[in-house]
Parts: C-alpha cells; structure tokens; sequence
C-alpha cells in the first residue's frame, strides 16, 4: 500500500506554471493524514444515515469535528479521488444536491450497502 500512497502525492504537471508545483509541495506532507481524516469523516456520515456521503457533506462534518484545517470542497474532492484509488470509497452512482443546488456524487466506504 505504501507505494500506492505515493502515487497519490500530490503533483502538478510538467505544463502547470510554478505556483502549482509549489502547491503540490506545500500540500503533500499533509495529504496521507487528509485522506485518512476524509475517510473518517464519510465512514461517519454513513454509520449515522445509512447513505453515504458527498464531498459537500464531508466537508460539512469536517468543518464541526475536525476544525484544526480550514476544509475547502475542491481539498475534500481531491481526497476522495485518492481514496477511491485506494479502493476505500466507492462510487455509489447516486447524485445529491451540494451547496449550489448542482448534484454531487455520494460516496460510500469501500463494503458499505448503498440503500
């Protein structure tokens, strides 16, 4: 698994302007610990409703529970992407409304029962 993580480091592409590669490295000491605390966070959602979570409702709980990190919906995206690589999220193929009314993936944890 290790060297599945480190496929997920954060990174820029070679055409990105150097503010991104500097992004990339400012973000990745922090993006194993981020993934974990994401994932927390859907497992959460799901135990309590039973129908998994969005990017915009893990960032919701994130912000009341875990407020050490200003938690942005595009950070929380990114980690999800991250842990469906990992094979710890799954794509529920269900949509839900987000903050702005557009329809979001709900996620589950990898082996949790969508309704």
């Amino acid at each position: 698994m290790t060297d599945q993580l480190s496929l997920l480091d954060p990174a820029a592409r070679s055409t990105d302007p150097p503010t991104s590669h500097a992004a990339a490295a400012a973000v990745a000491p922090h993006a194993p610990a981020q993934r974990m605390i994401v994932l927390d966070a859907i497992v959460a959602l799901d135990d309590r409703f039973g129908q998994g979570a969005t990017a915009y409702e893990a960032q919701l709980w994130l912000e009341e529970h875990r407020s050490e990190f200003r938690w942005q919906q595009n950070v929380v995206s990114k980690r999800i992407t991250d842990l469906v690589r990992l094979g710890l999220v799954t794509d529920s193929a269900v949509t839900r409304p987000g903050s702005s009314a557009v329809r979001l993936t709900v996620w589950f944890p990898t082996g949790a029962s969508p309704p």
